[in-house]
């Protein structure tokens, strides 16, 4: 009974955000839409933004999870991207809201995953330094959070999707060089 009535406090506030901005959305209008009352909400949830929170936790996880470690890094992106695209009012509404830590430091989080995931895949069985591999990891979440960020912050106009392929290709020439270059050098 308590993930019905958790799931349906979710259901009723993206059915709000569909009309109007968090910021306008009150505790009453969630109980309200959903049939419960507020002490139901606040067993379930803290207030709005812990709602919030636990929305886009959800769906970067649903999004982190099916991502299969064999899948380019791109396939990842392209579907944060889609994800975003197709919930533009949500993910705008939400970035707007969110605390603004929260929410990178959130999302640098699920980049991380991915972008560990492709490291460990590319340098598998090779003789790259693990502070490389580490270092590589870093840079492609940096940058692929970098590019999300920018995005939504400008309105989520610009075509996102080549300048992630670009960005991935350029990490596809670096992983080659570092492979190329560990074989090259004595590994002892």
């Amino acid at each position: 009974m308590a993930d019905f009535t958790k799931n349906a406090i979710k259901t009723a506030f993206l059915k709000l955000l569909s009309n109007k901005p968090i910021s306008r959305i009150t505790v009453k209008d969630i109980v309200e839409e959903c049939g419960i009352n507020r002490n139901s909400f606040y067993y379930h949830f803290r207030d709005i933004p812990a709602l919030t929170e636990a929305l886009v936790d959800e769906q970067l996880e649903r999004l982190v999870s099916s991502y299969s470690p064999e899948d380019p890094i791109l396939v990842f992106m392209n579907a944060v991207v889609d994800y975003a695209e197709a919930n533009r009012s949500l993910a705008l509404h939400v970035y707007r809201y969110m605390d603004r830590d929260q929410f990178e430091s959130g999302l640098l989080k699920y980049c991380a995953i991915v972008a560990n995931a492709f490291a460990d895949r590319a340098f598998f069985d090779t003789a790259v330094d693990v502070e490389q591999r580490r270092l590589v990891s870093k840079m492609l979440a940096c940058e692929c959070f970098g590019l999300l960020v920018e995005w939504v912050s400008g309105g989520m106009n610009e075509q996102l999707k080549p300048r992630i392929a670009e960005i991935c290709e350029m990490h596809n020439i670096l992983v080659r060089g570092l492979i190329s270059s560990s074989e090259a050098k004595p590994f002892l």
